[in-house]
């Protein structure tokens, strides 16, 4: 089973667009797995649009709905499809769905995207390191036989969340 065959069994992906310091922000998004590609729609105006107009590499793994990882990481290239290259996605019923949720609740319109895998960044060689960006941060022994979760880097121990 191909990786893109995970993505599209799952039928949900973690996207994974960079800002421009090169931290990445993950969001969950409905995928269409096709001919070696990996489509996608969302509104325009959404930080991920933005992050990908800058900066287009992107990562793909299958994932739950809430955005839980449930496999490895494709690495590819994003691009925004025009109106004409989206007419395919267009009779599905999916799509008209959450273009009329984004004309009438968010006052927005849909934009497709294409994911094109790199072909080298997919290879067998890099399945472990797929795997562990997949499955997140693990746990850190003290020796004493207790163990923690492993601290995130980005997250100031000391404050409390809300």
């Amino acid at each position: 089973m191909s990786r893109l065959d995970a993505l599209a069994g799952s039928g949900v992906a973690l996207l994974t667009t960079y800002r421009r310091d090169g931290r990445g922000v993950g969001t969950p998004v409905g995928v269409l797995v096709k001919d070696g590609r990996v489509y996608f729609t969302t509104r325009t105006k959404t930080w991920k649009v933005k992050r990908m107009a800058n900066r287009p590499e992107v990562t793909l793994a299958p994932c739950t709905r809430r955005g839980r990882p449930t496999g490895p990481a494709i690495r590819g290239t994003a691009r925004r499809l025009s109106d004409a290259e989206a007419a395919h996605l267009r009779g599905m019923f999916q799509y008209r769905f959450w273009a009329l949720v984004y004309r009438v609740v968010y006052r927005d319109r849909p934009v497709s995207y294409v994911v094109t895998p790199d072909e080298d960044a997919n290879d067998d060689k890099n399945d472990d390191k797929n795997k562990v960006a997949a499955e997140g941060p693990k746990a850190v022994s003290h020796g004493d036989g207790a163990e923690s979760p492993k601290a995130d880097p980005g997250v100031d121990e000391h404050v409390r969340p809300r």
